[in-house]
């Protein structure tokens, strides 16, 4: 882009490349007015890939463990304990979008899990 395209059309003032919501574009903050906007849509959103977590499950589970696995799997507490007992694997499939946010709760309980195919999006 040149330093022209940089001005809003309306003030004058050098516009900044923003992103926000599905919006991306040129945004001037003095009249909070939008230039050359398109859609945009997040590399997970556009992952089309079906990933398959495995979550590994080896010692007893602290509460909020137990409550994270209890809404991710949609099962109760009492299955969920019956499942590590019998030693059944503990396993959930998605698409990017819905595995990306099942990596942060798993790592933010640390419960590990191994994904297949490896999942290659960066998780903040």
């Amino acid at each position: 882009m040149t330093a022209s395209n940089n001005l809003c059309s309306t003030c004058g003032t050098i516009t900044q490349y923003r992103i926000e919501g599905r919006i991306q574009g040129q945004y001037c903050e003095i009249c909070s007015a939008w230039q050359v906007v398109t859609t945009y849509f997040s590399a997970l959103e556009l992952d089309q890939t079906l990933y398959r977590l495995k979550i590994m499950v080896e010692h007893r589970l602290k509460p909020e463990q137990l409550k994270a696995l209890s809404a991710m799997l949609n099962l109760n507490y009492l299955e969920i304990r019956r499942a590590i007992d019998q030693q059944k694997p503990l396993t959930l499939s998605g698409k990017a979008k819905d595995i990306g946010e099942t990596i942060k709760t798993l790592t933010s309980v640390n419960l590990a899990f191994e994904c297949q195919p490896p999942f290659p999006q960066i998780i903040d």
